[in-house]
C-alpha cells in the first residue's frame, strides 16, 4: 500500500503590523523562558507553522534568554526571515538614553545580529520615559540601522496612562505598543478608552 504523502502545515495567518508596513503572525512566540541553546524544538517547530516573529528581552530566562536564541536564528540560516523583538528595562532613577543605547548593543551582542525589527523600553511605569529624550534616541537608533522600529511595553497600574501618552507622542517617535490586556481587563473602561 502506498504512503499518503504528509499533510503541509497550515500557516499561522499574518497581518499589518498597525501603520509600520511591518507583516507579522497574528501569533509570536514569547520566548520568556529557557530555550535548548542547541536545538529548540518548540523554535523550529513555531517556525514551520508560520510563527517568525520572536518575542525576547534583556532579563528573560535571568539574561540569557537571547544567548539561548542566537543559534536558532543562525539555524534558520536568513536574518531577514525573522522578525526579532526586544526589550530593555532600566529602574526609573537610573533610566538614560544612554543605558538603552548601551542595553541595545548588548541585546545585538548577545543574539549575534546587527539590527532588530522592534527595541523596546520595557515595563515602563513612568511617562517621562516617553519625553523626548528618549524619542530622540529612538529616532537616532532607527537612523542608525541598529532598529526598524521603536516602542515601549507597559504591565502594571497605569497602563491606561502610559498608553495616552504614548498615543500623544505617536509615530514616528512611538512604532509599537505592548501592554498587559486579558480577560480581567475586558471590562475596564478606562483602559479600552486608551
Amino acid at each position: 500500500q502506498e504512503t499518503p504523502a504528509p499533510e503541509t502545515p497550515k500557516k499561522v495567518p499574518r497581518k499589518q503590523l498597525g501603520a509600520t508596513g511591518l507583516e507579522v503572525p497574528i501569533l509570536l512566540m514569547g520566548c520568556c523562558q529557557t530555550m535548548d541553546a542547541k536545538y529548540d524544538k518548540r523554535l523550529h517547530r513555531a517556525y514551520e507553522l508560520g510563527v517568525d516573529f520572536l518575542d525576547t528581552a534583556q532579563m528573560y530566562a535571568d539574561g540569557q534568554n537571547q544567548k539561548q536564541l542566537a543559534p536558532f536564528i543562525k539555524q534558520i540560516g536568513d536574518r531577514k526571515k525573522l522578525i526579532l523583538s526586544s526589550k530593555a528595562f532600566m529602574e526609573m532613577d537610573v533610566a538614560n538614553p544612554k543605558g538603552f543605547t548601551e542595553a541595545l548593543d548588548a541585546c545585538l551582542a548577545d543574539l549575534q545580529t546587527d539590527y532588530l525589527d522592534i527595541y523596546m523600553l520595557h515595563i515602563v511605569q513612568d511617562v517621562r520615559l516617553l519625553g523626548n529624550e528618549f524619542i530622540k534616541m529612538g529616532e537616532d537608533l532607527k537612523k542608525s540601522g541598529k532598529i526598524r522600529l521603536f516602542g515601549m511595553s507597559a504591565h502594571h497600574g497605569n497602563v491606561p496612562e502610559i498608553l495616552n501618552k504614548a498615543g500623544e507622542v505617536g509615530p514616528p517617535g512611538i512604532d509599537v505598543m505592548m501592554f498587559r490586556y486579558n480577560f480581567r481587563e475586558f471590562g475596564n473602561k478606562e483602559l479600552n478608552l486608551a
